[in-house]
């Protein structure tokens, strides 16, 4: 019966229980490549979300091109020059890599 339901449930639209995800993951892991993400659901709120590795690195990396964008327009906004602005891209990266390397610990 959980095996009819997960196969005919739209993945990225509902999600699934975590007990679903428990007893699918080795499925889930496999399918990756056709269902990108998959969204894990505690009493029908979505609480994660598992994702093909090479999405998440992705994601990682829209997200990063975003922030220096977001410096970008503040230097153009602020009128800083070319060091402020270097100086202030090491300072995002060095947060960066610290949160890393916490979240490492």
């Amino acid at each position: 019966m959980i095996d009819e339901a997960f196969e005919t449930r739209q993945l990225s639209d509902s999600g699934i229980s975590i007990s679903d995800f428990k007893a699918r993951m080795g499925h889930i892991v496999d399918n990756l490549s056709e269902e990108p993400e998959v969204i894990v659901n505690n009493r029908n709120r979505p609480v994660a979300v598992f994702v093909d590795l090479q999405a998440y690195r992705a994601m990682k990396e829209q997200a990063s091109a975003y922030q220096h964008l977001q410096l970008l327009e503040e230097a153009e906004a602020e009128q800083l020059d070319i060091d402020e602005l270097a100086t202030r891209v090491d300072a995002a990266t060095a947060n960066r890599r610290a949160s890393r390397v916490a979240q490492a610990a």
